[in-house]
């Protein structure tokens, strides 16, 4: 009867512990997520169109002078910072650089400028320029994490272009 009573017991405390560390966490965050969302929409749908959309800057400017600009009006540390979130490089190539923002152990999102490459227009053209995109985000509390920083990158990179090339306009291509 008493190790029937203390069996029945460790069950449900089991169970209660179950509950509480994986279901009700999912309940609650559900929750917050639409909650945020509601109060803090405009934020999370610029958030999503940044995730969903690239920026293409037709330009004939050479490659190398191109990604000297974007290496320079772009300000981003070397390296993931280890405490607070900052803009960061991950890599940079002859016509590619590849920024994250976050730090060591967490990133809110990826960043991408693709210099050099042709892209296919809306009106069947094709020309040959800069494409910018931010190629992976986090979302935190049910909205898109670091928007305020994608936002900053995105006009830092656009200005980058165009201290090189004035007439460069921005074109949006949807994913």
């Amino acid at each position: 009867m008493l190790v029937d009573m203390v069996v029945l017991f460790v069950a449900a405390f089991l169970a209660f512990i179950f509950f509480v560390y994986f279901v009700l966490p999912r309940f609650i965050d559900s929750g917050v997520g639409a909650i945020n969302r509601k109060v803090q929409g405009t934020k999370h749908a610029a958030g999503i169109e940044f995730l969903e959309t690239q920026s293409f800057f037709p330009t004939d400017q050479p490659v190398a002078e191109l990604t000297a600009a974007l290496r320079s009006g772009v300000k981003a540390a070397d390296s993931a910072p280890l405490a607070m979130a900052a803009l960061y490089i991950q890599s940079v190539e002859n016509d590619r650089i590849d920024w994250a923002y976050g730090k060591k152990l967490t990133t809110s999102f990826h960043a991408v400028a693709m210099v050099g490459v042709t892209a296919n227009l809306a009106d069947g053209s094709s020309q040959r320029g800069v494409i910018f995109a931010i190629t992976e985000g986090t979302e935190v509390s049910g909205i898109v994490d670091g928007v305020s920083a994608m936002r900053a990158l995105a006009h830092d990179v656009e200005a980058a272009i165009r201290s090189v090339d004035p007439a460069a306009t921005r074109i949006v291509l949807g994913v």
